[in-house]
C-alpha cells in the first residue's frame, strides 16, 4: 500500500474575496522554503469560489514565480498530502481533495476540521473546537527587528504616539477607514494606514499617512508604538516584536479567536472600528495582555529559523499508508470518523468498513530486529522473549487446540494421512510452532527477523524462513500448495496492507483451514473507559485497531466464516475506581469475573474457518 511515487506536495490557500491575503503569503512562504529544500512543491491559486481573486492577479500583486504554480487538473499527478490553508475549507471542496491524496489541514475553522488526515495548528484555536494533532506557533516567522522591551508606551509633547493600522490584505470588513479616522482625531497621535495589496485605494485624509502594501512588513513592525489590526499573523508578529496590539474583528468567529487568545479586542465590525480612541488611554492594559497572549513556545528567537522549522516539518511528512483503510482501502476522509490526533499521527475509523486504524505521517520507528524480543521487550514485559518462552508455549498449545478443534475434515483425494500444515506467520523465536508441533501439527513459520530465524531452524529444528509477508511466498519458501492454518499472534495489527496479507491468506489455506489471531482490542476496559489514552499508548506500528464485535463482519469480506472469539488481557485495575484494588481481594475476584463475562479484556483471539475466497 505504500506509495513508491517521489515526494511531491501540493499548497492551497485560502483566495476568496473576504479571507485577506495572510493564507496566501504563508503558504507562498512554504513552498518557497520547501524548494530551498530540494522538495517538489507547488501553489494552486485556481480556486472554485465564485468571488475568488484571479490567479493572474494575484501572481502580479505578490510576485509570485510561474514555475511554482500547479496549472491544470491536480488529480492527474500522485502528491504525497495536499495542504490547505483555507480558513474554513468548504465541505465539497474537501470531499474533491481528500479523494486525491491525504489532507493536511492548518488553521482550519470550518466544518471539516474533524476530517483532516493530519492537522496543525499554526496559530491558537478555539478551546471548544476539535483538537488538532498539533499546535505550533514556534512555526511562524519571527520578526528580526524588536522593540527593547514590553514596556507600555507614554505620550509626549515632543513625539506623538505611532500607530500602525492595518486589515489585512483587503480589508474585507471596510474597518480601515473608521480606525484611521478614530485614532487620528486624538492630537496625540500619528497614524499611518497600511493599505493592503487586494484592498481598493484609499484616498488621503488629515492626520493619517497611507502606506502601500510592504513587502516585509513585521520588520517595519517595532517602529510602532501601538499596532491596531484583526486576529492573524500580523497580530502574533506585533506581539514578538513587542508592540502592543489592539484588536478588531470582521467577524463574531474572529473576535472569538481574539479574546481566547488573550488580545484587548474593541468589537466586531467598522461601528467598532470607529470606537478604537478609546483604548489609547488603556495603552498598559494593552502591554500587558498582548505580552501574554505571546504562548510560552511561540517562536525560537532566530526569525530565519522559525520558517525553516516549518517547511522542515513539512518536508519529513510522507503518509506510508497514504492515508487508506488498511484493511479495505477506502480513503474515504469526508465521512469516516476521526478517533484521536496525536503529533506524529491519526486514527480514524472507516465509514466504507468500520476498521479503526492509523494514519502515521511518517514511517514507524520500529525495528523487527533482536532488540525488539530482548531490550525492547524487556522494557515492556520484565523479561526478555526468550525467558518468557515457556509462558508463551503454554498459551500456544491452548492456541494449537481450539485451531485443532476447528480444523475441516481434508476432502477425499487429499492423500495419505498426514499432519496438518500450519504457518506462523511473525513467528519470532518459535514458541507456538513448537507448541504446535507437541499438538501433532507440522510447523512452519516465518518473520522479519533473521536472529529469530536461526534459533527455530537451529535450536528447535522447524523449518523457518526470514521474511515479510506477503511480499515472501510461503508456498515456494516451504514447497508446499496450501496449508491447513495460519496463525498471526499479536501480529496482525502490524500490517499497513493488512487487505493485501488476509487475500494472501485465504489463498494459502484450503478451504475448511482456520486462520487465528490475536490482538489488543479497541472493545475491551481501556478502550472503553479511556479510548484517548488506548489510542496514545498504541505502539507506532499498530496500523489496525481491532474490536471483537467487529470481527466478523471484517473478516468475511475475505471469505472467513468467525468461529471463535477468546477474550483475553483482563485487567480488573484498569476499570474505574479500581485502580487500588488488592489483587488478593474479594472485590478483585468479581472484577474478574465481570470482566471475563461481559468480554472487557484489553486483547482478544479471533478464529475463523475460510468457506470461500474473496474472489469466487
Amino acid at each position: 500500500m505504500r506509495s513508491l511515487t517521489p515526494w511531491s506536495v501540493l499548497v492551497v490557500p485560502a483566495t476568496a474575496r473576504g479571507r485577506g491575503s495572510g493564507h496566501l503569503k504563508r503558504s507562498l512562504s512554504l513552498v518557497r522554503s520547501l524548494r530551498g529544500l530540494g522538495k517538489d512543491a507547488f501553489l494552486f491559486l485556481e480556486s472554485a469560489d465564485a468571488d475568488a481573486v484571479p490567479r493572474e492577479e494575484l501572481a502580479e500583486r505578490f510576485s509570485i514565480e510561474a514555475e511554482i504554480l500547479f496549472s491544470g487538473d491536480p488529480a492527474s499527478r500522485p502528491w504525497t498530502f495536499i495542504l490547505l490553508d483555507r480558513f474554513r475549507t468548504d465541505p465539497a471542496e474537501f470531499g474533491y481533495w481528500s479523494a486525491i491524496a491525504p489532507v493536511v489541514g492548518v488553521d482550519e475553522g470550518g466544518r471539516r476540521r474533524t476530517c483532516f488526515d493530519y492537522l496543525i495548528d499554526l496559530l491558537p484555536s478555539l478551546p471548544s473546537t476539535p483538537r488538532p494533532n498539533m499546535t505550533a506557533p514556534g512555526f511562524l516567522e519571527a520578526p528580526a527587528r524588536r522593540r527593547a522591551s514590553f514596556d507600555a508606551p507614554r505620550f509626549s509633547q515632543s513625539a506623538p504616539l505611532r500607530v500602525l493600522a492595518t486589515f489585512g490584505g483587503e480589508d474585507s470588513a471596510g474597518m480601515s477607514l473608521p480606525a484611521a479616522r478614530s485614532l487620528a482625531s486624538d492630537p496625540r497621535v500619528s497614524v499611518d494606514l497600511l493599505r493592503g495589496a487586494l484592498a481598493a485605494r484609499v484616498e488621503p485624509m488629515p492626520g493619517v499617512a497611507v502606506l502601500d502594501p510592504l513587502p516585509d512588513l513585521k520588520e517595519r513592525l517595532a517602529d510602532y508604538d501601538l499596532v491596531v489590526t484583526q486576529y492573524g499573523l500580523t497580530a502574533f508578529e506585533a506581539a514578538r516584536a513587542r508592540v502592543p496590539v489592539l484588536l478588531v474583528s470582521p467577524t463574531r468567529y474572529h473576535e472569538k479567536l481574539a479574546r481566547a487568545a488573550g488580545f484587548v479586542s474593541a468589537g466586531v465590525g467598522p461601528r467598532a472600528a470607529s470606537r478604537v480612541r478609546r483604548h489609547l488611554d488603556d495603552l498598559s492594559v494593552l502591554a500587558a495582555r498582548t505580552a501574554a497572549a505571546i504562548p510560552s513556545d511561540s517562536f525560537s528567537g532566530d526569525p530565519s529559523a522559525d520558517v525553516a522549522a516549518y517547511a522542515q516539518f513539512v518536508s519529513g511528512l510522507n503518509f506510508p499508508s497514504t492515508g487508506r483503510c488498511p484493511l479495505c482501502g477506502a480513503r474515504d476522509a469526508s465521512s469516516s470518523r476521526v478517533l484521536g490526533r496525536f503529533a506524529d499521527r491519526t486514527y480514524r475509523r472507516c465509514a466504507s468498513c468500520g476498521m479503526a486504524h492509523l494514519i502515521r505521517i511518517d514511517d514507524p520507528p520500529i525495528v523487527y530486529a533482536r532488540d525488539y524480543f530482548f531490550e525492547d521487550y524487556k522494557k515492556q514485559y520484565g523479561k526478555t522473549y526468550l525467558e518468557d518462552f515457556p509462558s508463551l508455549e503454554r498459551s500456544g498449545r491452548a492456541r494449537a487446540k481450539r485451531i485443532a478443534s476447528l480444523l475441516a475434515p481434508r476432502g477425499r483425494g487429499a492423500g495419505p494421512a498426514t499432519p496438518p500444515r500450519i504457518l506462523d506467520i511473525g513467528c519470532a523465536y518459535g514458541p507456538f510452532l513448537a507448541a504446535a508441533r507437541s499438538e501433532g501439527f507440522a510447523s512452519f513459520g516465518l518473520d522479519p527477523a533473521e536472529d529469530a530465524v536461526r534459533f527455530v531452524r537451529d535450536e528447535l529444528k522447524i523449518p523457518a524462513v526470514p521474511g515479510l509477508f506477503p511480499d515472501t511466498d510461503p508456498r515456494a519458501a516451504f514447497g508446499i500448495d496450501e496449508f491447513d492454518a495460519i496463525g498471526m499472534w499479536y501480529v496482525i495489527e502490524h500490517f499497513p496492507d493488512l487487505g493485501e496479507v488476509l487475500d494472501a491468506s485465504s489463498r494459502l489455506l484450503r478451504r475448511g483451514g482456520v486462520l487465528a489471531f490475536s490482538t489488543p482490542s479497541f472493545g475491551g476496559v481501556s478502550g472503553r473507559v479511556r479510548p484517548a489514552d488506548f489510542l496514545e499508548k498504541s505502539p507506532a506500528d499498530h496500523f489496525t485497531i481491532w474490536e471483537p464485535g467487529r470481527t466478523a463482519a471484517l473478516l468475511r469480506r475475505f471469505g472467513f466464516r468467525l468461529a471463535k472469539i477468546v477474550v483475553t488481557g483482563h485487567h480488573p485495575e484498569r476499570f474505574p475506581l479500581l485502580s487500588e484494588v488488592r489483587t488478593d481481594g474479594i472485590l478483585y475476584t468479581k472484577a474478574i469475573i465481570a470482566s471475563r463475562l461481559l468480554g472487557l479484556g484489553d486483547t482478544f483471539e479471533a478464529y475463523a474457518v475460510k468457506e470461500t475466497s474473496r474472489h469466487e
